[in-house]
């Protein structure tokens, strides 16, 4: 025929490109061919790419040769022989391929090869087409056979015979160009089935030759359009994908788009017994669907109530956003279960509202085919395996899939459905209308009626694994097929080596590709076979040879650009306290070091499934105490080494400190070398624990005036202490410091109530000036915190509690489910021979929010990349820093020198007498005798009641000159001797009239003694009764020293008297009896008892100077002595010879001058 442009030849070039797009894409390179002989081969430029243009044989270096030429003549060389050998066309007759000639020569002339091919009689299965501008002569150019084209229509033989269909020129190709990638299978036919048919390869029924080098392109290509509309023959592929062969070797595919749009349905449902290669097939289902669909089409969400083996394998798959198995081992994972999926329903009804669409079909329209930046939202297949079982132990379990089957459709979620056994299961509601049914080899015959209506699933045979039935609601027919087989051992295909290649066949440089003739292919030399890649197994971590779908995974990863949202977030497991800091400063904690905001504290990782998200868990202590609370062995110390390590990583030493109480495990000593640690004190650290709480009690209290004097508050200090503001701050040495006790109840057995007081001043008072506790305890009852410090707690790590009855303070509900202790879990139960595996939970617990939270290791990375704990991580941040020690919980001096002790005299008046340090701020201890006359010491035997006294006559010799005071000794056991000499020492007058040294220690000599004493103090008793002024003045109308009396060993002295009433039986009273009658006037006449004896109390109660003074409550120092010896709120406690409490307004721990003096310190 001829196409003549009536009008130019715009019009007829385009009804030719429409004519040969139209054949090739209805027709199979194998069936149709298109040649062309031009004049200008620029115009039919585009035709290069089309397959039916190829050359079958002849090949260049751009592959096969166009059918593009120039003349007749080179169109004969070519194609020729063929063309000559075919028979002259006949009505009706068919011969392939068919060609479609086209002549589009504007200069024909006298063309004798063209005359010679196209025969006056036609050539069959050739259709030759004229282009031209004008009529021409010879073949083609009858009148039967031309055709005028023009813009609106075609006249044939005068007559109007259609209007024209043309393609321009950039679509005709871009056409071309994507069919490009087509070839024509193998020549080779099947008429019969061979061994290979049946083999049910995956990859083979796909069409993939290298399962570890995947072509995602070519895979996903058919399915990239997303669901199927009007004008969409792409989507046909869609949710499409195979799973097996049936017997006579043609795939059988699962189709999940719903049955109007041509596919099965919605959900499925599959059994079969143990060993019926159940796994297997779901396994190749969830390979075969990620092979064919990308993550952003398609995702999985696969569940295993009693096996791992499935889930561990599919896991990896890009498309995989959920894989856990084993779900009965945890009460919390079916839980964890229900909240991602019915998160992932709302996200996903989140999304819609957001795009304003009420359709996930309209919404993929948009995002796939509008171009609109919306969030892919692919098909969600949730599969769970053994839900039979799953529903019989955990109830509860079936509203999730209820939710599923109710929301599901609307929200593009599937379900596939797997259990050995379904039971009654399959009778009603939504599990009778799943219309997607699989059965594999089934135990009775009841058992698939349940799922295929038919009994043949019981007579499937037993090898090999994964023959199945497939049954479609509202399809009659019953398809048998052979699961797929996707986990042979991966053997990479032979590839010859690119330089054997290239010396062996001629390397030729890359060419622009053209329509026309392009060079020859070189010539190979002829040399040894070229070297071949081994084809050796590849191995993988484990050593073991890897499986083709372990293959094709690292292909998949490898090559998806963007993941998908992942649902299942991994189970909790402790990780490093570095990674949490990592993610809360966005860089590692050893850049930047200190420069960090705010005070918080990383506590581990919380987990909120609903949200499908795992955060860092820290809590804000920048107001509050804590309380740390679990039952034995659920990680409270492993939790506060973690807070401390974790605060170390995040702040500067100068910025937090930490003083440690660790009566609980050895864990937290780890802590006591970091630079924040102002003191570390163990459970039988006595001294050390009591000087800690003092000097917080101290610090709180020294804080509160200098907050007042310097108007600030805390955060008014913050900004000026450690954010640059300009402005006075208090001058101790501490940052905002926290007092960490660990064992509360232990802490308390300990020291009883004694330091209740103090805990009560920092915690109740501290909080507002930088100063808070942190305290670890068996539970909100068991560990038994007043009501006062209960209410304290603002903040807390709530671990797994010990008993039902004690109520967490943050979700009672998830606190019941927490994990805690030992259990054995089992790899597979699926396999007999699997290992069992003994797991310890601990550091589990619910956050202040109500979730569960998994407590973090007290491990970070050096800046080396070394795991390191915090006693190398001391050694880094100091070597950072240059601090070893920002500020030190101060104690007590083991001895201390009188000089020592009058340097930290902080006030020299007239009657206050130093004789100790005090650890209430390490000052002077001090007898303030103008406001009380008298001084009591009481202890055990050798605990320095003697060198107690002893301190104290030294002070009064420096505090006071001779004339001033008068100091007398009573010392039965002669431990003061020597003590007192020289002017200070009085003198008395003995019976014999002898004036002796006021030193005594028979009882004769002290009786005399006294009788002097009473002697010198009779004068100075008031005369008549003195007036108000005398009284407000407090004028003495005598003159003359203070008169001190020393009695050591007291219980002795008291022993001299004998009766109720002290008197013995020669009628002589007590030794003192001289004194005892100025002691409660003893202001009024100058004198001063200092009386050292030992426990207990209840005989001091009745001796005569004890006795008095307790009962006039005199200040008292309790050395060492037991719990049980208590009266009159002097209660004692074990402590080391020389330390004792100063009761006296306010009690505190002191420490005496050794009794040689400042020489020995």
């Amino acid at each position: 025929m001829a196409l003549i442009g009536r009008d130019g030849m715009d019009t007829v070039y385009g009804l030719a490109r429409a004519m040969i797009c139209q054949a090739a894409v209805a027709h199979s390179p194998r069936d149709f061919k298109i040649m062309i002989v031009t004049d200008d081969i620029a115009r039919w430029e585009w035709c290069k790419w089309l397959p039916h243009c190829a050359h079958p044989t002849q090949r260049d270096r751009g592959g096969p040769t166009r059918m593009v030429w120039l003349t007749g003549e080179q169109m004969d060389a070519a194609v020729g022989t063929e063309l000559h050998g075919r028979d002259a066309f006949r009505t009706g007759a068919t011969t392939t391929p068919h060609w479609l000639v086209i002549d589009d020569r504007r200069r024909r002339g006298d063309d004798r090869h063209w005359e010679t091919m196209t025969r006056a009689s036609g050539v069959a299965g050739v259709t030759f087409v004229a282009l031209s501008d004008e009529p021409g002569r010879g073949v083609g150019f009858e009148d039967t056979n031309t055709f005028w084209v023009s813009q609106n229509e075609v006249i044939h033989r005068g007559q109007w015979f259609c209007r024209p269909d043309t393609m321009d020129l950039a679509s005709a190709r871009v056409l071309a160009r994507k069919m490009a990638r087509y070839r024509v299978e193998g020549e080779r036919s099947r008429s019969v089935i061979d061994d290979d048919a049946l083999d049910a390869d995956l990859y083979k029924i796909i069409g993939i030759d290298d399962p570890g080098n995947l072509d995602v392109e070519k895979l996903w290509a058919p399915t990239l359009s997303g669901p199927p509309f009007e004008g969409n023959p792409w989507g046909a592929k869609w949710m499409q994908f195979p799973i097996g062969v049936d017997p006579n070797g043609a795939p059988v595919y699962i189709d999940f788009k719903e049955t109007h749009e041509g596919g099965m349905g919605h959900h499925m449902v599959i059994a079969g017994t143990t060993g019926s290669g159940k796994s297997s097939f779901l396994t190749t289902l969830i390979l075969s669907a990620a092979l064919t669909h990308s993550p952003e089409t398609l995702v999985f969400a696969f569940f295993d109530f009693k096996g791992k083996t499935t889930a561990n394998m599919v896991a990896g798959l890009p498309n995989v956003v959920a894989a856990m198995g084993n779900l009965k081992d945890d009460s919390l994972w079916i839980e964890r279960m229900g909240d991602v999926i019915n998160g992932e329903l709302e996200r996903r009804k989140s999304l819609l509202d957001r795009a304003g669409i009420s359709e996930v079909a309209e919404y993929e329209y948009r995002r796939i085919h509008l171009g609109h930046r919306l969030e892919p939202l692919p098909v969600l297949i949730i599969v769970i395996d053994e839900f039979t079982q799953m529903f019989i132990e955990a109830p509860d379990s079936k509203k999730i899939v209820d939710e599923i089957g109710r929301q599901g459709r609307a929200l593009n979620v599937k379900m596939i459905l797997g259990s050995q056994r379904l039971g009654h299961e399959m009778q009603s509601g939504i599990m009778a209308n799943i219309p997607i049914r699989v059965g594999l080899r089934t135990l009775d015959a009841g058992e698939s009626m349940a799922i295929i209506g038919t009994d043949e699933a019981k007579h499937l045979p037993e090898k090999p694994a994964g023959a199945g039935l497939l049954r479609v609601q509202g399809r009659d027919r019953l398809v048998r097929f052979q699961s797929a087989f996707a986990r042979k051992v991966y053997h990479p295909p032979r590839r010859v080596v690119a330089e054997a290649v290239r010396t062996q066949a001629g390397y030729m440089a890359p060419e622009v590709f053209t329509a026309a003739p392009m060079a020859a292919i070189p010539t190979a030399p002829k040399l040894a076979a070229a070297p071949v890649e081994s084809t050796d197994t590849v191995l993988g971590a484990d050593g073991q040879p890897i499986r083709e779908i372990e293959a094709s995974i690292k292909s998949l990863r490898e090559q998806t650009r963007v993941p998908v949202h992942q649902m299942w977030l991994p189970p909790l497991e402790p990780v490093p306290v570095g990674e949490l800091v990592r993610r809360l400063r966005r860089k590692p904690w050893y850049q930047d070091y200190g420069h960090t905001a705010g005070l918080q504290f990383p506590i581990g990782m919380e987990d909120r499934p609903f949200q499908h998200a795992q955060r860092v868990y820290s809590l804000d202590f920048s107001s509050g105490n804590c309380a740390v609370i679990g039952q034995q062995s659920s990680g409270k110390t492993t939790a506060l080494t973690t807070i401390i390590t974790g605060a170390a990583m995040m702040y500067h030493p100068k910025r937090v400190q930490f003083v440690v109480i660790a009566m609980g495990g050895p864990l937290l000593n780890d802590v006591e070398a970091l630079p924040h640690v102002s003191s570390f004190a163990r459970a039988g650290d006595r001294e050390r624990v009591q000087r800690t709480i003092a000097e917080m009690k101290l610090l709180v209290e020294e804080r509160e005036e200098a907050f007042s004097r310097l108007g600030l508050t805390i955060e008014s200090f913050r900004a000026r202490k450690f954010g640059g503001e300009a402005g006075p701050v208090p001058d101790d040495a501490f940052g905002e410091v926290f007092l960490v006790i660990d064992g509360w109840q232990q802490f308390r057995t300990t020291f009883g109530e004694d330091m209740m007081s103090e805990l009560g001043v920092i915690m109740e008072r501290g909080n507002s000036l930088g100063v808070r506790a942190i305290v670890a305890a068996a539970g909100w009852i068991a560990g038994g915190f007043p009501s006062w410090m209960s209410n304290s707690f603002t903040l807390n790590v709530e671990l797994s509690l010990g008993s039902q009855d004690d109520p967490s303070k943050n979700n009672r509900d998830v606190a019941k489910k927490v994990p805690f202790g030992k259990r054995e879990l089992i790899a597979d139960p699926n396999d007999e021979n699997a290992e069992t595996v003994t797991e310890t939970i601990s550091g589990r617990g619910t956050s202040m929010a109500g979730y569960h939270f998994q407590a973090a290791l007290p491990v970070l990375s050096a800046p080396d990349g070394r795991t390191i704990g915090p006693r190398e991580a001391a050694a880094v941040i100091t070597e950072m820093t240059g601090i070893e020690q920002v500020a030190r919980v101060r104690m007590l001096p083991s001895t201390v020198g009188l000089e020592q002790v009058f340097a930290a005299q902080r006030d020299a008046r007239p009657g206050l007498v130093p004789f100790g340090i005090s650890e209430v701020g390490l000052v002077a201890a001090e007898a303030d005798f103008n406001r009380s006359p008298h001084l009591l010491f009481i202890g055990n035997p050798e605990c320095g009641l003697s060198n107690s006294l002893a301190a104290v006559a030294r002070s009064i010799m420096r505090c006071y000159r001779p004339e001033e005071a008068q100091i007398y000794v009573v010392d039965p056991g002669n431990s003061l001797v020597r003590v007192v000499q020289g002017e200070h020492l009085g003198r008395y007058i003995g019976e014999d009239g002898v004036e002796s040294e006021g030193y005594t220690y028979y009882e004769d000599d002290v009786r005399a003694m006294t009788r002097h004493i009473d002697a010198l103090l009779a004068p100075r008793m008031p005369r008549g009764r003195a007036g108000q002024e005398e009284l407000a003045q407090a004028t003495r109308s005598w003159s003359g020293p203070e008169i001190f009396v020393l009695v050591d060993d007291e219980q002795i002295v008291a022993g001299w008297s004998a009766g109720a009433n002290m008197f013995r039986a020669d009628g002589k009273g007590p030794a003192v009896e001289g004194l005892t009658k100025y002691i409660d006037r003893a202001r009024e006449v100058g004198l001063h008892l200092i009386v050292g004896r030992r426990f207990p109390w209840g005989p001091a109660m009745s001796s005569p100077l004890a006795g008095r003074l307790i009962a006039q409550t005199a200040p008292t120092v309790v050395l060492d002595g037991a719990r049980a010896w208590a009266s009159h709120q002097r209660r004692a406690r074990s402590q080391a010879a020389g330390r004792s409490r100063h009761l006296r307004h306010r009690p505190a721990l002191c420490t005496r001058p050794n009794r040689k003096g400042p020489a020995l310190e």
